[in-house]
């Protein structure tokens, strides 16, 4: 795929209990290659007009989202791996820990899709289990 102006679709689903929570994000980012990693850059904007950046980084054995502006968070997904880390909100700081069970990406000429299966753990206690969908497409 061609580095440039991309359009960034994000679909995530947490589950626990038998509950399930769905969220969709779509919005305009910007694509860059560089040691054979995917660099993506996007803008999200919650219901308050608050910005968060985006760097997502996709190599051939992880994902890397990092988040910062109001929420400020640094995930690391890789199969198989504990990532431990600390989610920042106007709330307050908790510690998170993410275990990914699957991975699977591929690249087109015209796109980028990613599948992640993770588990989520925030102050010792299990959140859900998740499911994240992330396709990259020419804008």
């Amino acid at each position: 795929m061609k580095d440039g102006k991309v359009k960034v679709r994000i679909r995530s689903l947490q589950q626990k209990d038998g509950e399930k929570a769905d969220f969709l994000l779509e919005t305009e980012g910007e694509l860059i290659t560089k040691n054979q990693r995917k660099y993506i850059r996007y803008t999200e904007v919650d219901e308050e007009g608050h910005e968060t950046k985006n760097r997502l980084v996709i190599d051939a054995s992880e994902i890397h989202l990092k988040k910062s502006g109001q929420n400020v968070f640094d995930m690391r997904f890789a199969k198989e791996v504990e990532s431990a880390g600390i989610y920042e909100t106007p709330y307050g700081s908790f510690a998170t820990v993410i275990t990914t069970t699957e991975i699977v990406w591929e690249e087109t000429d015209t796109e980028i899709q990613v599948a992640l299966d993770y588990s989520l753990e925030m102050q010792n206690a299990h959140v859900a289990d998740c499911h994240m969908d992330i396709r990259i497409c020419e804008s």
